[in-house]
């Protein structure tokens, strides 16, 4: 094993465990940090202060040891995941929104424009898990026209479904019908 230089002032100091594969008692190897034949090497990153607690952190860092933050080396971080928003927009609402993101609370963002795109939409278009829409292609859905798992509209192609006008799939029924059944 050789000398590691200490690093210079300001980097991190982030410990990568070497082991030596020697063969233990039992004729094994080692294979976890804790053995006899391990030993620590030191390698060098940048330093920032987080930005909750101004705790000194490496800026690979994926969360403050101190106060918990996740990426706590970024100036401004809003969550987890993906979000595109058009810039054009009709009647306020983006022309297109894609968000497959979670917010740092870990509150799902939905997808609120004229194409919503995302896990939770809602939209005159809505392409979805969990959809509103005035067309909607999504697992469980409320629309006037839906293609989907579970579905509420006034016309749906769906396995299971309450419909106003037209309906069709494995079980479907009018809201009408089961209003006559009470």
């Amino acid at each position: 094993m050789r000398w590691v230089r200490p690093p210079p002032p300001r980097i991190a100091t982030r410990y990568a465990y070497i082991v030596n594969t020697r063969k233990n008692t039992t004729g094994g190897r080692y294979l976890g940090y804790d053995t006899p034949y391990s030993s620590v090497v030191q390698i060098g990153g940048q330093m920032k202060p987080c930005r909750e607690c101004r705790h000194e952190i490496s800026e690979q860092a994926i969360s403050c040891p101190r106060c918990g933050a996740p990426f706590p080396a970024k100036e401004k971080w809003d969550g987890w995941g993906f979000e595109y928003k058009s810039r054009m927009t009709f009647l306020g609402l983006p022309l297109l929104h894609i968000s497959f993101k979670y917010r740092p609370n870990r509150v799902p963002v939905p997808a609120k424009g004229v194409i919503a795109i995302g896990q939770f939409a809602c939209g005159i278009f809505a392409l979805s898990q969990f959809g509103i829409g005035v067309v909607s292609i999504s697992q469980f859905t409320i629309a006037v026209y839906a293609l989907a798992q579970f579905a509420f509209a006034y016309s749906l192609i769906a396995q299971f479904g309450i419909f106003i006008r037209e309906g069709h799939g494995q079980l479907v029924k009018s809201l009408s019908e089961l209003i006559g059944m009470l």
